[in-house]
């Protein structure tokens, strides 16, 4: 399947609330995640790729959370939802819960390196 294919797929059949992309090679050694605004922008049109799936942000919730576990978890306060985060270095951080905050605590934690 080359990344055009994908992104013509997503348009059709991607709902709102399906932000994020798991997609994965041929090689099948990783998978990767990315928010699907950013992957239908940078994709080259004739990579290829072996499959992927659409996820909305509770599914990537749970991915992130299967990742890191209890260094991060989410609060409700009156301002909204908000993910209180444990970095590797000590620090506490602590954001709105969206799925562009999700993303980045995701792609910090992994480096990018994701085997499913």
């Amino acid at each position: 399947m080359k990344g055009r294919e994908i992104v013509e797929e997503m348009t059709g059949r991607a709902k709102e609330a399906q932000c994020f992309i798991k997609w994965w090679r041929r090689e099948n050694d990783f998978v990767d995640y990315e928010l699907v605004e950013k992957f239908a922008r940078d994709i080259q049109e004739d990579q290829e790729f072996a499959g992927y799936e659409l996820l909305d942000v509770e599914q990537m919730w749970q991915v992130l959370h299967s990742q890191i576990g209890n260094r991060i978890r989410r609060e409700t306060r009156t301002k909204g939802e908000f993910l209180v985060w444990d970095r590797k270095d000590g620090r506490t951080e602590e954001c709105l819960f969206t799925p562009g905050s999700v993303m980045a605590i995701f792609d910090v934690e992994t480096k990018g390196d994701v085997i499913d």
